[in-house]
């Protein structure tokens, strides 16, 4: 509309050295489905969007399996670091440094104490909500 500013989106890299999210090709077997799923959960602007892709799986494919459910859960990561302002997480050794979209400046630094993949992502996105 006119007089409204776009809603700019900010596109995040993550790379979480605990995780290598996928959607495992025993779950869904045909190429396509897997890449357009893969696909429509990167483009997700917000976690309804996200929640509907995972029931989505579950009704089509059947229950998610562990590493469908984290490749979910990073895509919900990646929605509230959007949604935060934040461009980058560099997860490294319990090290996460998050970076303010638009520059290589720190926003802030977190030490994950969690040894579980959902242990770290519940720490992230406690950081991300405050």
């Amino acid at each position: 509309m006119k007089g409204e500013k776009a809603k700019e989106t900010v596109d995040v890299k993550l790379n979480l050295d605990f995780v290598q999210p996928r959607l495992p090709y025993d779950y869904i077997e045909e190429d396509a489905q897997r890449l357009a799923l893969i696909r429509r959960f990167a483009e997700a602007q917000d976690l309804k969007t996200i929640a509907a892709l995972k029931l989505e799986m579950k009704d089509r494919f059947g229950p998610l399996p562990r590493e469908a459910e984290e490749f979910a859960d990073v895509a919900a990561l990646r929605v509230r670091c959007a949604r935060a302002g934040i461009s980058n997480l560099d997860v490294r050794d319990g090290r996460a440094v998050f970076y303010r979209a638009g520059s290589r400046e720190i926003a802030f630094v977190e030490f994950l104490k969690g040894g579980t993949f959902k242990a770290k992502i519940a720490e992230l996105n406690r950081r991300l909500a405050s």
